[in-house]
Order: C-alpha cells, then structure tokens, then sequence
C-alpha cells in the first residue's frame, strides 16, 4: 500500500495535503477524515459534495471555459438548443433558462455548470469511468456552505435554482446580443430533481459566474485574506492509476453501475459491455 503527501503545484504556502488511495475501503476511510477533522461542520444541515475526474491534475472548471474563446457562443448555444431540442424532448419542456441550462449539461452541450453529487461512492464512480486511461485519477470534496456565505454575504445556505439572486448567473436574453453576465463568482445551487438520471446520480450544481478561475484556486485566493471569516473547504483525494480497474470492480460489485446512474438504455448496453469485457475478468 502506497499512501502518503501529494502537494498541489503553487500551493506551498496553504499547504493542502491529499491522500493517493489503492481501495474502496481507504478512499471511504480519507473521506470519513477530510469530513470529520478537516472540514469539521458539525452543526450543517448540508454535507460536503463530492466530483469525480479522470485526471487528477484537471481544475475545477465548467466545460464552457475549458475551449479558450468558446464563452462567446453561448448565446448561440442556449438559443439553438431551445429552438431545436422540443422534438426529442417529449414535451417535457423546462420552464426557465436554469432548467434549460441543466438539460444542456445533462446532454454534453457546454455550459458554466460543474456536476457535483451527494455520494462519495457515485463521485468515485466518475472519476474512474476512464479506468484505462494512464493517468491517476481525483475525487473533490467541497463544502458548498462555506462558497456560498462568501458569495451571498454571510448566508448560510445552498439555494435552489429559482431563488432571485442567481438572476445574476445568466443572460439576460439569449436573443439579445448582450453576451455577458453580472455576476463574477461561483456559487453552489440545488437543482430541480426532474429526470432520472439526476435523481440517480444525487446531482448538485456550482455555477461560474463571468471569471474564468477555476474553483480550486479561488480557494487560494479567498483564503489567503485574513480578512475572510469563512473559509472556502476544498479537499482532493487521488486514486492510483495502477487500481483504478481494480477498485472500478469493486463499485460494480456493490451496485454502483452505469445502468444505476444512467437508467436508460445506453447506460444498460455500457454496463453489460464492461460486466462482460477482458477487463472485467482480467486478474489484477
């Protein structure tokens, strides 16, 4: 077992330490610490949230700002996606522009929306879905709590998506030719539970605002000032790359699959490829 300090580049001075786990039962036990006695909320009504990725060097930042100058499209985006996806939504059309927005996400389509989940062991899942790819992988935890109070001005709270204050996170009219949005920072939001892929997945949102850095170095930035009572918690465990098929079984063994977070038939057809695959047999 290999388990020891991994630091971040450029980030000495606060210095964030991360575990590199070979099993299901370490990354629980790291979890269980970073949200025991380093995040150290007892008295939260909402736990930490967690993201799964195949890389473990990628930032935490929305696939609209990943491609540079792809930003500008994205009233293009937003408008050719209301005007041409109510065929194939069977008339479940969204109400406003958020439930639109996490429909685009839902789909691939490039948003300022990162995926977070409730489950630890659903985050673990996403990152080790690439489990051939010859990177190690990472596991986020974040305390959306102390973001927000950062953001909104000492609230205590993970609002949902209707609530006025995150008017500012979008276009005013995605036929107007305003491009831009008033809002600078990310903010952590509750979405509409009302498919069944983001019900399975237990799926939370944060949502950039105009700036391009990444959550985790907002992290450095916030909390480098003396002057910020509230603490912005971010954590990130790493997952070997030479057991990310071993432990990628392991959730298979425990129900964590794709036909269980994608219930629908293309997350069946994956399922069965893996669960009858060389790899799903081969001897680690």
């Amino acid at each position: 077992m290999v388990r020891g300090f991994i630091l971040d580049t450029n980030e000495v001075k606060y210095l964030r330490c991360v575990f590199m786990v070979e099993t299901i039962s370490q990354y629980q036990e790291e979890v269980n610490k970073i949200m025991h006695h380093s995040f150290k909320i007892t008295d939260a009504t909402v736990n930490p949230w967690f993201r799964g990725q195949s890389d473990e060097s990628w930032d935490l930042l929305p696939k609209l700002y990943r491609e540079k100058g792809l930003e500008k499209y994205e009233r293009e985006l937003l408008r050719d996606f209301k005007l041409y996806s109510h065929p194939y939504l069977n008339n479940k059309i969204p109400d406003n522009d958020f439930e639109w927005l996490f429909l685009m996400q839902h789909y691939g389509i490039p948003t300022r929306l990162l995926d977070w989940t409730e489950s630890s062991l659903i985050a673990l899942f996403f990152s080790l879905i690439n489990y051939k790819s010859d990177c190690n992988s990472a596991v986020w935890l974040f305390h959306p709590w102390t973001l927000n109070e950062n953001i909104l001005g000492d609230r205590k709270s993970v609002i949902t998506y209707e609530d006025p204050f995150l008017s500012s996170y979008l276009l005013d009219d995605c036929n107007n030719i305003n491009r831009s949005i008033s809002a600078d920072y990310p903010i952590a939001l509750r979405p509409k539970r009302n498919s069944p892929r983001i019900i399975s997945q237990k799926g939370m949102f944060t949502i950039h605002g105009s700036r391009k850095i990444p959550l985790n170095k907002l992290y450095f930035d916030y909390n480098s000032k003396e002057s910020r009572k509230t603490k912005i918690l971010i954590k990130k465990i790493i997952i070997s790359k030479s057991y990310k098929l071993s432990i990628f079984k392991e959730l298979y063994s425990s129900g964590i699959t794709e036909s269980v977070l994608f219930p629908e038939i293309t997350g069946l057809c994956n399922e069965l490829t893996f669960r009858y695959s060389n790899s799903f047999y081969e001897k680690i």
